[in-house]
Parts: C-alpha cells; structure tokens; sequence
C-alpha cells in the first residue's frame, strides 16, 4: 500500500467516524447523552473524559501496539532458530559430506542389484550391464519389448528414484511370430 492510498485510507475511515457520531448525537440517545453529561459536576465531566483517554489509550494499545510487539518477537525468535540451525548445518557439514561420500562408494553394486532385480520383475533380459565412472551403470537388454522397458524405466525413475539418462541407439527388430 503506498502513502497516497493510505492516506486516503485514512480520510475515509475518518469520515465515516465523523458520519456516524454526527448521527448518533442528533438521535434521541444522543441528545440524552448530551443532556446527562451536562448535568455532570466540572468534577465529575473532567474524571469521565480522563477515564475516557484512558480507555482510548487502552483500545489503540491492544488493537495497535501489541499486535506489533507479538510479530517482532515471534520474527525474533524465528531468526534465532534459523541461526541456530545454520550453526548446526555448519558444525555437522564434515559428517555429512563423510556420508554421502560413503553412500556412493557403495552405490554401484546396489544400483546393480536394483536394475538386475527389477528387470527380472518386468521379465527383462538383460544381456549385459557395467558400471561407470560416475555412479551411473549401462545396461544392455536381450529381446525387450517396447512397452516392458517404458514400464521399466518409469519404475526405476518414480518408485527408486533413479533417472535414466540415455535410449538406446539401437534396436534390432524382434519379428513377432
């Protein structure tokens, strides 16, 4: 919201308070009100208007100020837990690198065993598979049909997580017969 919107904001809502006490005083209960506060001791008027201000001190707090001291404090403490869990990422870095580092060295044989197991459930052949340098493993398949390896692929990329990056470059026909 910019400045210009808000003050124009603001001169609505104090038209419309204007509207509504200008109505109120020209009804009946206003005019009672009128005629009460009247009749009021200068003691009494001047005890009423500080009880008023101080009512009106009490409203701007609750509805103003302390809706804005809550959200800073909340963003405050929010701001230590994100420091605080950057501290613990930062501390923690090494053992995780150590990990992960660990969970590929291992990987080729169990990407092996996953291709190998789940070509077998798609009923696959697989002709012949080696792993390579970067953690990834070609495989060559004996008489697969079509719509088998998409259902195979599909299977290692969204039930294992594993993407196939290369087709093949080849297919030899397997006339049906």
């Amino acid at each position: 919201m910019n400045d210009r919107s808000a003050k124009a904001s603001l001169e609505t809502l104090r038209r419309r308070l204007e509207d509504s006490v200008s109505q109120f005083m020209a009804s009946d209960q206003g005019q009672r009100l009128i005629a009460w506060y009247e009749q009021l001791s200068r003691r009494d008027r001047l005890a009423l208007r500080g009880l008023c201000g101080f009512a009106a001190l009490v409203v701007l707090y609750s509805l103003l100020l302390q809706p804005l001291i809550d959200y800073s404090s909340r963003a405050q403490r929010r701001l230590l837990e994100e420091q605080e869990l950057i501290a613990w990422l930062r501390a923690n870095e090494p053992v995780a690198k150590a990990a992960a580092a660990a969970s590929m060295a291992g990987r080729d044989q169990s990407v092996a065993s996953l291709v190998n197991s789940s070509a077998k459930a798609n009923e696959l052949t697989i002709r012949r598979y080696e792993p390579a340098g970067d953690g990834s493993i070609r495989v060559w398949l004996e008489g697969a049909q079509f719509n088998s390896v998409v259902k195979w692929l599909y299977q290692l990329q969204s039930v294992h997580g594993y993407m196939p990056r290369n087709s093949p470059s080849s297919v030899s026909p397997n006339p049906v017969g």
